[in-house]
């Protein structure tokens, strides 16, 4: 009966409209996958430099976080940086909202005056856009060092914790959180790079965070977006031959990263192929 109570305060829920997600900036993309929704699992799949990172700061968290700020929508998100340090991240979200905001290009190279000083006009945008960053940072946790499917557990266990509380009745464990309206959004950038175990392959401790992530998304209805390179040899001659440079399923199955229940049982599989956006 517990869970037909909670089923009959989901579909209430969804009656009152606070189950529909969160505008992510992409009309088309969003027929698809109905915006950011609490309770997914979203895989973002694609070769390098295809713009997955950037298609993931974009929809998932600049975009949903200018659309909380705006409506007043309860948006958190924990960004597990395994490719980049937090300023980096940081940085490149000032180029987009510096973009979006004043329709100038301020690349994250020349924010930290990589090819050339940064100038006085561009240095004044900069500012403004870390006045932002504070405005939004509250709503990020950002997450940049080494990472294991036990530290992950741990970190988002403890997470879990502070905005709510784990009931355990009989047999089940319900969360409770403090604030049910509450989006919460975690993005693993990327899972390829969880550092092994001892006593586990690389395939193993991949599996094993994907099942973790499933274990938040279904207990605590966190949303995640996981983020997946294509498999190397997907390049190979073979299938340059055949014309087949598109990674495909096949290649995240095979890649020695997610086993195949991360494909057959998430929410959505979102293929990005050749995509870039130019932040």
């Amino acid at each position: 009966m517990r869970y037909t109570k909670r089923l009959a305060h989901e579909i209430d829920k969804g009656r009152e409209g606070k189950n529909i997600g969160i505008s992510m900036g992409m009309p088309r993309l969003e027929e698809h996958i109905y915006g950011l929704t609490a309770a997914t699992y979203t895989v973002l799949f694609g070769k390098t430099g295809s713009g997955k990172t950037s298609i993931a700061l974009y929809c998932y968290l600049y975009r949903p976080l200018m659309r909380a700020l705006e409506d007043g929508i309860n948006f958190k998100v924990i960004y597990l940086s395994l490719e980049m340090s937090g300023e980096m991240l940081l940085a490149k979200l000032a180029s987009i909202y510096m973009l979006e905001t004043f329709g100038v290009q301020i690349g994250y190279k020349e924010i930290f005056s990589k090819r050339h000083t940064l100038d006085d006009v561009n240095y004044a945008y900069v500012l403004k856009a870390l006045e932002w960053l504070e405005s939004i940072e509250p709503f990020i946790t950002i997450y940049d060092k080494n990472l294991s499917s036990n530290s992950l557990y741990a970190f988002l266990k403890g997470y879990a914790e502070q905005e709510g509380e784990f009931i355990q009745e009989g047999y089940t464990e319900t969360y409770v959180p403090k604030d049910p309206d509450q989006i919460r959004l975690v993005i693993m950038d990327h899972i390829g790079l969880t550092r092994r175990t001892e006593g586990r392959s690389k395939k193993e401790e991949i599996d094993l965070t994907s099942s973790y992530l499933l274990w938040f998304r279904n207990k605590c209805k966190y949303a995640n977006l996981v983020l997946i390179q294509a498999n190397r040899d997907q390049t190979s001659m073979d299938r340059r031959n055949a014309n087949l440079l598109e990674p495909t399923l096949e290649d995240i199955k095979d890649s020695g990263g997610p086993a195949e229940d991360l494909i057959t049982s998430k929410t959505c599989v979102l293929k990005i192929l050749y995509v870039s956006l130019q932040y």
